[in-house]
């Protein structure tokens, strides 16, 4: 190998691994093949998730449970695990302040910000590869049960993604 080709060669750029999945039962359609040809938009395995993107590290597994949260800070999907660890409908939280189903385990003010500011950040900003960005939080009305949340950006549109898994 040249010098001028292992220069080249140390700049190049990696794409960063996705993954697909359902936005309520994480179920995973990669391996799949549309029976007519068309990509769809709605998982094929439950029929009630919309099919959403993430970054490989961040990407839930169908034993995790997940939020996705829009810029606005409201909740815009609650997996199917995380329906029964909250003891919560998706239907009654979507369109709802994050606040109503997941709030920062400190208590304090500014723990309070600090996870709006990671949540509408990671909402806007772009898909990374990477480590994602971790929070501890608590469901919005228990104390004592604390969650570690991978956060980072999920798509289509925008949206932050939270994973949760117990301390």
């Amino acid at each position: 190998m040249s010098g001028e080709q292992a220069i080249l060669r140390a700049v190049e750029v990696r794409e960063p691994e996705r993954r697909t999945f359902c936005g309520y039962c994480a179920h995973r359609p990669e391996d799949e093949a549309p029976a007519d040809g068309a990509a769809s938009r709605v998982c094929g395995e439950c029929g009630l998730g919309l099919l959403l993107t993430a970054d490989a590290a961040l990407a839930p597994s169908r034993a995790e449970a997940f939020v996705v949260v829009d810029p606005g800070l409201n909740v815009q999907a609650l997996s199917k695990r995380a329906e029964k660890l909250f003891d919560l409908a998706e239907t009654d939280v979507v369109d709802q302040p994050v606040e109503n189903v997941l709030v920062a385990a400190d208590s304090s003010e500014d723990a309070r910000r600090k996870l709006q500011a990671l949540l509408s950040g990671a909402a806007r900003g772009p898909l990374e590869g990477g480590d994602p960005a971790v929070a501890v939080v608590r469901p919005a009305r228990a104390f004592g049960v604390r969650y570690r949340a991978r956060v980072g950006r999920c798509e289509p549109g925008r949206a932050a993604l939270l994973v949760l898994s117990k301390l």
